[in-house]
């Protein structure tokens, strides 16, 4: 029988060290929810989210989670907000109208707003929801913001802001009327600003060093893409002073800084959107249950940032009083469901037809005054 060569090669002290030690477990989420509960009673929701990283972080965390449950399930942004005593009105409005924030951050908001909020309340509310994947995911921030004897040194060395973090870091303290956009963002891409409000002590020397006396944001989807290049091209024919901002002509320059698009937003005279199959569907409401799947990402950059920009203009005319002074859509000559309930929407009462808009380039280049957008 042949002998055969037995190695027993010594043993590794640091894989040993490493398989012999106590590993801690999860946290008793029971004992530490009781703790928590009762240190954070009166912690208000306000006072997380001021000066506070750890605080923001354990909002983006709990955003984060309920985003990614679908509409009608158990521990939902709707059952959140229930539980948070948001009134009815506010969840139809965050369901119509959220904005890039997400609807989970929208609730919070809406939640901070009153008085009694605290974090003891939200903790609650995620229990009863038995979320504990989220308690589970928040515990060791909670530890750092309620009790003193934490080493947050540690917690903040170990915890910095990932990429995906940085992308959220606004929380609710973001702008999106734009007044906090950073001073780097690039103006409308035209060649020179818009023109302010009239001056008529302004000389006459500095309005011909405009090259535009007005200009307009296109917005659509892709089977509108076609249609707003024909528009575009009609409206710098006409030589009415009108300037046309299209994303996709400008997409060197929105892929480079993407927050651009706020400052663009703001500073165009007219938003026109074009009204087609495809962007009724797109800018409409809709929950996880009913999205497409067979549909595919649009190449057209305009059609990525559709939804957004209808989203901003909802809100610009909110805060107007419900008054449009910026949005003047135009309707595909091919559109057939004309009867859209999208289409009650005030902003599009007074939209004209593809082939109006000479018509309409004519008369906003005859507006006077730019209203000042709120």
């Amino acid at each position: 029988m042949a002998d055969f060569l037995i190695l027993n090669p010594a043993l590794d002290q640091e894989l040993e060290d490493i398989r012999t030690r106590d590993v801690p477990g999860p946290p008793d989420l029971t004992k530490c929810l009781i703790d928590w509960l009762t240190k954070s009673a009166n912690y208000s929701i306000k006072k997380l989210t001021s000066d506070n990283q750890i605080g923001w972080d354990i909002l983006h965390v709990i955003a984060r989670f309920i985003d990614g449950t679908p509409v009608g399930s158990n521990g939902d942004w709707k059952h959140l907000a229930g539980l948070l005593g948001l009134h009815i009105h506010d969840i139809i409005r965050i369901e119509n109208f959220s904005t890039i924030k997400g609807a989970t951050l929208e609730v919070l908001s809406q939640f901070a707003l009153n008085n009694h909020a605290t974090v003891s309340k939200l903790l609650e509310a995620l229990s009863i929801m038995e979320r504990h994947d989220i308690l589970y995911a928040i515990s060791e921030k909670l530890e750092a913001l309620l009790n003193p004897s934490y080493p947050i040194n540690s917690y903040a060395t170990s915890n910095q802001p990932n990429e995906s973090d940085n992308e959220m870091d606004s929380g609710m303290a973001f702008s999106i009327s734009g007044e906090a956009d950073p001073e780097y963002l690039k103006s409308v891409p035209l060649g020179s600003s818009p023109l302010p409000i009239e001056n008529n002590f302004q000389k006459e020397s500095e309005k011909k060093k405009m090259k535009y006396s007005k200009t307009v944001l296109l917005t659509f989807t892709q089977d509108g893409y076609e249609i707003a290049q024909q528009v575009a091209r009609q409206i710098r024919s006409l030589n009415l002073g009108i300037g046309v901002l299209i994303l996709e002509e400008n997409r060197d320059e929105l892929e480079f800084c993407g927050e651009s698009i706020y400052r663009w937003y703001q500073e165009v005279d007219y938003i026109i959107p074009i009204i087609t199959e495809e962007y009724l569907w797109q800018v409409a409401p809709r929950t996880a249950a009913t999205q497409d799947p067979d549909l595919s990402e649009p190449t057209c950059l305009d059609a990525r940032y559709a939804r957004l920009i209808y989203v901003m203009m909802l809100e610009e005319y909110q805060r107007n009083h419900c008054l449009n002074y910026r949005v003047r859509p135009l309707e595909s000559n091919l559109l057939v469901r004309r009867t859209h309930c999208l289409l009650r929407n005030p902003i599009f009462s007074f939209r004209k037809a593809v082939s109006q808009v000479d018509k309409l380039a004519t008369i906003l280049a005859q507006a006077k005054i730019r209203t000042l957008i709120r």
